[in-house]
């Protein structure tokens, strides 16, 4: 398992509102870098969210929310795949 902080959890919205993916965004410490990954599957009560692309299971640690550069490197990337809009859902986990 992979620990992340400074975390947020994201549904990504593309094609004008006909598709949407979560992501996952935060710090891992062993990297260090901000991880973006597509999710697939979450595991609420024991704060587990399985990547998409990898399989890899990520632990949610501490409370959610983003810094500002990590706001930046999102803003970035949403502009980078075409997204449309994007919601937090943090609150949820």
């Amino acid at each position: 398992m992979i620990d992340i902080y400074n975390w947020s959890i994201k549904k990504v919205v593309f094609r004008h509102g006909k598709r949407y993916e979560p992501y996952l965004i935060g710090y891992v410490p062993s990297i260090p870098a901000l991880e973006i990954v597509r999710i697939q599957r979450f595991y609420v009560e024991e704060r587990l969210i399985q990547c998409k692309d990898t399989g890899s299971l990520y632990i949610l640690r501490g409370q959610s929310g983003l810094p500002d550069d990590a706001e930046a490197i999102w803003g970035n990337f949403k502009q980078f795949t075409r997204a449309i809009y994007d919601i937090d859902i943090s609150y949820k986990y």
